[in-house]
């Protein structure tokens, strides 16, 4: 059986939300998985930094420069980078996206930091075939509708 193959971006910085979403795609035998975005080691950059011990430092597969914060990169150099064509790819949205539909046969995003992000002032809807938003008002319930539409992911690609 071959793996699913998942491409994830996001800001990688201590303790980032993508972490648990990347951990738990790792954590899959049937889930082979690429990350990529910018990289700041130690140091969060929220509200003034703060550096952290090194042990929460997670690099991605790809790391680009701090500087590509708050940015909306073209894609393209990517393709080039990546192992191979994802089956899946996740932009986890706290402050840095593509700003054109990355390769990849499915396409979603998550913003997490949805003060900050909406998908008006972000990017067309095109982009996308599924869109995440987590407010506290409503993150159980997107958990849940996101689990669900994992899981038929999952379901069409082994069928």
């Amino acid at each position: 059986m071959s793996k699913i193959k998942i491409a994830i971006s996001s800001i990688f910085y201590p303790l980032f939300m993508g972490k648990y979403i990347i951990d738990a795609f790792k954590r899959r035998d049937d889930v082979e998985v690429f990350t990529v975005g910018p990289y700041t080691g130690n140091w969060i950059p929220w509200s003034g930094g703060i550096t952290l011990n090194n042990r929460y430092a997670q690099p991605p597969d790809l790391p680009l420069g701090r500087n590509l914060i708050g940015t909306k990169p073209h894609p393209a150099p990517l393709e080039n980078a990546l192992p191979w064509k994802p089956d899946l790819f996740l932009m986890i949205d706290a402050g840095f996206h593509f700003r054109e539909r990355p390769i990849g046969d499915m396409v979603v995003l998550i913003e997490t930091i949805p003060t900050h992000c909406t998908p008006i002032t972000i990017t067309p809807a095109s982009m996308w075939i599924m869109y995440f938003q987590c407010k506290p008002h409503i993150c159980e319930m997107g958990i849940f509708i996101c689990r669900m539409r994992l899981t038929r992911i999952f379901s069409i690609h082994k069928n």
